[in-house]
């Protein structure tokens, strides 16, 4: 009987622990949220109408900030990178053909990103940091589905920004394509807004209410047993 009565204790506390586990070891892109805009329509490329932010569209031919990669075009070279839609200005491109990975290093730490990125491919990836400290990653699948590089879709071709939320910040951005290529264009960022401390997400919340739940209804019975 008293067996039987720790067990229930044991299998509770395990279960709590369990779902306070799962309520901390939140994803790398949990502070993030993100969105994008279809492109096409402009010469220039899309571009943050975000306030308080800073572009580099890469016409003058530089790319401040950025090891790896390289400014290319107008235009498109077939084999090598393709010019975002509709985009006749300047671009950068990451992949084999001009180099990858690509690092854009930050002065200071930043909660807000966006780029046209052309033509998307399920294997291009960016990657935010904070310090040596990775805080979310992104494929050009997690952006759009089929991301199969379509260079004359405005689906897999779109304004993508992000927005860190709370203290989460990030001071380099990574960008990564293990073929050719991943094309981008109107690089903004900036820190913008309030930001506070992060709270629990709507499910890590509910999780540990529940697992708080099982904690007290084991407790009451082992008392209820043991009077």
């Amino acid at each position: 009987m008293f067996h039987a009565k720790f067990s229930t204790y044991r299998l509770a506390l395990l279960a709590g622990a369990a779902s306070l586990t799962m309520a901390v070891a939140a994803p790398a892109s949990a502070g993030v949220s993100w969105g994008s805009t279809p492109g096409g329509g402009n010469p220039n490329g899309l571009s943050s109408s975000q306030a308080g932010t800073t572009t580099i569209d890469f016409n003058s031919g530089a790319a401040p900030g950025f090891a790896g990669g390289a400014v290319t075009g107008p235009g498109t070279t077939s084999g090598q990178y393709a010019q975002p839609l509709d985009d006749t200005s300047r671009y950068y491109s990451v992949g084999p053909s001009t180099s990858s990975p690509s690092t854009l290093t930050l002065g200071s730490a930043n909660n807000y990103f966006g780029l046209y990125w052309g033509s998307i491919d399920a294997y291009n990836t960016i990657k935010f940091y904070n310090g040596a400290t990775l805080v979310a990653s992104f494929t050009g699948l997690d952006i759009n589905d089929p991301a199969d590089g379509n260079q004359s879709s405005s689906a897999t071709n779109r304004f993508v920004e992000f927005s860190f939320t709370g203290s989460d910040a990030f001071t380099s951005v990574q960008f990564l394509s293990t073929q050719n290529a991943f094309e981008f264009d109107n690089v903004a960022f900036g820190k913008v807004g309030g930001g506070g401390p992060n709270v629990p997400e709507p499910a890590s919340a509910a999780i540990l209410g529940m697992s708080l739940f099982g904690l007290g209804w084991a407790r009451r019975r082992r008392n209820k047993h043991t009077v």
